[in-house]
């Protein structure tokens, strides 16, 4: 688990009654200049949210051929559509399900790593200011 303060998950869950506390390694704050590298060593990207529609961290995992297992019925499925398991954020078992079956499946792996690298060529920056400044352009005109 990577992040600020990302550290507290393991000390606010019983990881060794879970059997998880060899499992798992909280590094804390990763540099971007070092995201590429771990979420291409990654076995899985897992983010499983309510609130988000669009997080970049989702787009970067999909160019490094990271298989995601993310939530349903949200902007996620759209965005990782066809690339990523979808799942109820709020269904544990659901989540741990998705999890085991990519982790278990390394045919299953590389079809989402394949699907990814594709599925994330339609994201960028530049086309992300280029229809940023189409919409300015517009708005412009119209008045």
């Amino acid at each position: 688990m990577v992040g600020r303060d990302c550290d507290r998950y393991g000390e606010e869950h019983d990881l060794k009654a879970l059997g998880i506390q060899d499992d798992l390694v909280f590094p804390g704050f990763i540099p971007q200049a070092d995201l590429p590298a771990l979420y291409s060593l990654a076995k899985l990207y897992l983010y499983t949210t309510i609130i988000e529609a669009f997080p970049i961290p989702t787009t970067e995992a999909m160019a490094c051929g990271c298989p995601i297992v993310t939530s349903n019925g949200t902007g996620l499925e759209e965005l990782t559509h066809g690339v990523s398991l979808a799942v109820d954020p709020l269904d544990s078992q659901a989540i741990a399900n998705a999890i085991k079956k990519v982790l278990g499946d390394e045919s299953l792996q590389r079809e989402m790593r394949e699907k990814g690298f594709e599925r994330s060529k339609i994201f960028s920056w530049e086309k992300c200011a280029v229809e940023t400044l189409e919409i300015f352009n517009m708005l412009v005109t119209e008045n």
